[in-house]
Protein backbone atom coordinates (compact mmCIF):
# COMPACT_ATOMS: atom_id res chain seq x y z
CA UNK A 1 0.00 0.00 0.00
CA UNK A 2 1.27 3.32 -0.84
CA UNK A 3 1.42 6.28 2.01
CA UNK A 4 -0.88 8.32 0.00
CA UNK A 5 -3.34 5.96 -0.10
CA UNK A 6 -3.28 4.70 3.29
CA UNK A 7 -3.30 8.53 4.35
CA UNK A 8 -6.32 9.14 1.96
CA UNK A 9 -8.15 5.85 3.48
CA UNK A 10 -7.28 6.59 7.55
CA UNK A 11 -7.08 10.10 7.85
CA UNK A 12 -9.83 11.36 5.34
CA UNK A 13 -11.76 8.43 6.15
CA UNK A 14 -12.72 8.11 2.00
CA UNK A 15 -15.20 5.33 0.54
CA UNK A 16 -13.65 3.28 -2.11
CA UNK A 17 -14.49 0.11 -4.36
CA UNK A 18 -13.19 -3.26 -2.93
CA UNK A 19 -11.31 -3.73 -6.09
CA UNK A 20 -9.52 -0.69 -4.40
CA UNK A 21 -9.19 -2.17 -1.26
CA UNK A 22 -7.13 -5.18 -2.81
CA UNK A 23 -4.99 -2.89 -4.90
CA UNK A 24 -4.19 -1.14 -2.14
CA UNK A 25 -3.25 -4.13 -0.06
CA UNK A 26 -6.14 -3.91 3.18
CA UNK A 27 -7.49 -7.15 1.86
CA UNK A 28 -6.42 -9.36 -0.03
CA UNK A 29 -9.26 -10.37 -2.04
CA UNK A 30 -13.01 -9.45 -2.72
CA UNK A 31 -16.03 -11.48 -3.62
CA UNK A 32 -19.49 -10.68 -4.92
CA UNK A 33 -22.02 -10.73 -2.10
CA UNK A 34 -23.95 -13.30 -3.40
CA UNK A 35 -20.46 -15.19 -3.13
CA UNK A 36 -19.20 -14.23 0.26
CA UNK A 37 -20.67 -17.21 2.46
CA UNK A 38 -19.79 -19.89 -0.22
CA UNK A 39 -16.07 -18.59 -0.25
CA UNK A 40 -16.27 -18.19 3.78
CA UNK A 41 -17.18 -21.71 3.61
CA UNK A 42 -13.98 -22.68 2.00
CA UNK A 43 -11.62 -20.81 3.98
CA UNK A 44 -13.21 -22.20 7.40
CA UNK A 45 -13.08 -25.49 5.76
CA UNK A 46 -8.91 -25.04 5.08
CA UNK A 47 -8.72 -23.89 8.49
CA UNK A 48 -10.60 -26.92 9.89
CA UNK A 49 -8.66 -29.56 7.77
CA UNK A 50 -5.62 -27.91 9.34
CA UNK A 51 -3.39 -29.41 12.57
CA UNK A 52 -4.09 -27.11 15.60
CA UNK A 53 -0.86 -26.37 16.77
CA UNK A 54 0.24 -25.55 12.69
CA UNK A 55 -2.48 -23.00 13.02
CA UNK A 56 -1.12 -21.74 16.29
CA UNK A 57 2.44 -21.38 14.47
CA UNK A 58 0.97 -19.27 11.73
CA UNK A 59 -0.41 -17.00 14.00
CA UNK A 60 2.81 -16.86 16.48
CA UNK A 61 4.58 -16.10 13.28
CA UNK A 62 2.17 -12.91 11.58
CA UNK A 63 2.55 -11.78 14.73
CA UNK A 64 5.77 -12.01 15.94
CA UNK A 65 7.97 -11.47 12.33
CA UNK A 66 6.84 -8.03 11.23
CA UNK A 67 7.74 -6.55 14.72
CA UNK A 68 11.29 -7.83 14.07
CA UNK A 69 14.27 -6.45 12.23
CA UNK A 70 14.91 -9.13 8.90
CA UNK A 71 17.63 -10.24 10.53
CA UNK A 72 15.96 -11.10 14.35
CA UNK A 73 13.01 -12.56 12.20
CA UNK A 74 15.19 -14.80 10.17
CA UNK A 75 16.98 -16.50 13.16
CA UNK A 76 13.27 -16.32 15.17
CA UNK A 77 11.90 -17.99 12.57
CA UNK A 78 15.10 -20.45 12.06
CA UNK A 79 14.14 -21.22 15.66
CA UNK A 80 10.56 -21.54 15.86
CA UNK A 81 10.81 -24.10 12.86
CA UNK A 82 13.60 -26.07 14.84
CA UNK A 83 11.53 -26.51 17.37
CA UNK A 84 9.19 -29.88 17.09
CA UNK A 85 5.70 -28.67 15.73
CA UNK A 86 3.65 -31.05 17.06
CA UNK A 87 3.55 -34.39 18.48
CA UNK A 88 5.01 -37.26 17.42
CA UNK A 89 1.70 -39.02 16.78
CA UNK A 90 0.16 -35.96 15.03
CA UNK A 91 2.85 -35.72 12.60
CA UNK A 92 2.59 -39.28 11.39
CA UNK A 93 -1.13 -38.83 11.18
CA UNK A 94 -0.64 -35.77 9.07
CA UNK A 95 1.86 -37.67 6.44
CA UNK A 96 0.28 -40.52 6.45
CA UNK A 97 -2.98 -38.86 5.28
CA UNK A 98 -1.20 -36.88 2.63
CA UNK A 99 0.56 -40.03 1.74
CA UNK A 100 -3.07 -42.15 1.30
CA UNK A 101 -4.81 -38.57 -0.02
CA UNK A 102 -7.02 -38.51 2.86
CA UNK A 103 -8.05 -36.00 5.44
CA UNK A 104 -6.21 -36.28 8.64
CA UNK A 105 -8.13 -37.38 11.45
CA UNK A 106 -8.35 -34.03 13.08
CA UNK A 107 -10.12 -32.56 9.81
CA UNK A 108 -14.21 -32.53 9.57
Amino acid sequence: MRLADSQTVFLRGHRFPAAEAVRMGLINRAVPSDQLDAEIDAIVSDLLASESHAIATDKQLTAVVPTRSEGKAFRWTAELSARPSASDEARREGMTAYLEKRPASWAP
